[in-house]
């Protein structure tokens, strides 16, 4: 991403943008449509099975996800993500504790007795 970022000389806005014919990179966010279009054939191309079931949705979702778990602040992942209401951040957060926080993980977590 950080080659991309310099490669485009993208210091703020939209990360996926048109790019013309021409190879110029424009200032217009791509329509969530081609982001989908592209995130779909690059992953099938990956070998990556749910691909079909992958979105633009998705990598907001992922932020909120994985931002969380790095620590970052709450207002920080929201203004990111660019949502407008604190409830559908929090929902994503919680279900990234879902992962984090369950009976099945303490398992792992615990040391065998010897």
């Amino acid at each position: 991403m950080r080659c991309w970022l310099d490669v485009a000389q993208i210091e703020q806005g939209p990360l996926f943008r048109r790019i013309s014919r021409w190879g110029s990179v424009g200032d217009v966010a791509l329509h969530e449509r081609s982001v989908n279009a592209i995130l779909t054939a690059r992953a099938q191309e990956a070998g990556v099975l749910y691909a079909p079931k992958m979105s633009s949705h998705s990598l907001r979702r992922g932020l909120a996800t994985s931002a969380h778990r790095a620590g970052a602040d709450f207002l920080e992942i929201k203004r990111q993500g660019g949502w407008r209401h604190d409830g559908t951040v929090h929902a994503y957060i919680e279900e990234a504790r879902a992962f984090e926080e369950n009976a099945a993980g303490s398992l792992l977590r615990r040391k065998p007795s010897t």
